[in-house]
């Protein structure tokens, strides 16, 4: 139940920011734009949408397969679709950021953390 919460959170937040920049974008060239505006490059809506799908997925996916397997999944798929860096680089920060969570929330914390398959 929570995943589809989060979930729904997730997508709202996406068409928001979606609505805020074809507004932007649909300004009509005597209206006013501010230095912030002019940053903003053309709306890719098939990325946005895969992105939003592969989001959703990594939710829903979290407790039938567990953090420890999904994350670093999502982690690289999500680098690898944005083209953010090089796949050592994405193969590091995946294994550090899971096993940074690991100890933060299990060792330290002592909070549970969804183990799916592991378990």
């Amino acid at each position: 139940m929570i995943s589809l919460q989060l979930c729904m959170i997730q997508v709202y937040v996406s068409e928001t920011k979606i609505a805020k920049a074809n507004r932007i974008q649909n300004k009509e060239p005597g209206e006013e734009k501010d230095d912030s505006e002019e940053k903003f490059e053309p709306i890719n809506y098939r990325q946005a949408i895969i992105f939003t799908i592969m989001i959703a997925a990594y939710i829903f996916l979290l407790e039938p397969i567990g953090y420890f397997i999904i994350t670093p999944i999502y982690i690289v798929s999500t680098y690898i679709f944005l083209n953010a860096t090089k796949v050592r680089n994405i193969v590091f920060i995946s294994i550090g950021f899971t096993a940074f969570v690991y100890f933060l929330f299990v060792v330290f914390l002592k909070l549970p953390i969804p183990m799916g398959l592991l378990q």
